[in-house]
């Protein structure tokens, strides 16, 4: 069989054969074809050949890919700051602001997708950098918050009631029900011998530490 006119024209040769070890991993899957009769299927493989053909055939038909101008980059940069600074500084609960961070996650990363199919490679690396930061910090605050709330809960309502109870509470919201429970209860009522004239004579602030060192030894 006669060779092909080969003149004026660019010949690559290399092999495809997975026993030549030249098969690299690509971030899309390599197009349905026909090799040797036989129907190839869709991997994210391809051969050190076909990968420097998709390159040549993207550079003459002017399709390369071009990295972000540095202005492009800066307005990003930007953005993502801004954003993840209202998601930090947004009193979101935890709860909220996983899904928050991962959507943001999401879209960062379809974007740089979308920007490749037009030609444009972002900084995904210094820009996921950058959201795994934001998120961690925001992610962090916003539980040091959550924690700080509770612990102050716990305390102004450890005044009124005992400790235990209070942080059972706070770990259980669902047993404040209005309407109240019945329960079996133990309840000591006691009176303190000349309260009321010790209480008009001393100022409030003695008349309350003298209640709590009572209830303590009760």
């Amino acid at each position: 069989k006669p060779l092909p006119d080969l003149k004026n024209k660019i010949v690559l040769m290399g092999s495809t054969r997975p026993s030549q070890h030249d098969l690299f991993s690509v971030p899309f899957p390599a197009k349905l074809g026909t090799v040797h009769g036989f129907r190839t299927t869709s991997t994210h493989t391809m051969a050190g050949v076909e990968i420097h053909g998709q390159a040549l055939s993207a550079l003459l038909q002017g399709e390369s890919i071009r990295p972000l101008s540095a202005t492009g980059s800066a307005v990003l940069f930007a953005l993502l700051a801004a954003v993840g600074t209202l998601l930090t500084t947004f009193p979101f609960r935890p709860v909220f602001s996983v899904p928050a961070w991962a959507c943001l996650g999401i879209l960062l990363f379809g974007g740089a997708v979308l920007a490749v199919r037009h030609g444009r490679a972002l900084p995904l690396l210094a820009l996921g950098l950058c959201w795994l930061g934001y998120a961690g910090a925001s992610l962090s605050y916003h539980w040091y918050r959550d924690f700080q709330e509770k612990r102050a809960v716990q305390r102004l309502f450890a005044r009124y009631v005992s400790p235990n109870v209070a942080r059972e509470l706070l770990e259980n919201p669902d047993l404040v029900q209005l309407g109240g429970r019945r329960k079996v209860l133990s309840i000591l009522f006691s009176d303190i011998r000349g309260f009321t004239n010790l209480s008009e004579r001393i100022p409030p602030e003695q008349v309350s530490a003298l209640l709590g060192e009572y209830g303590l030894r009760a």
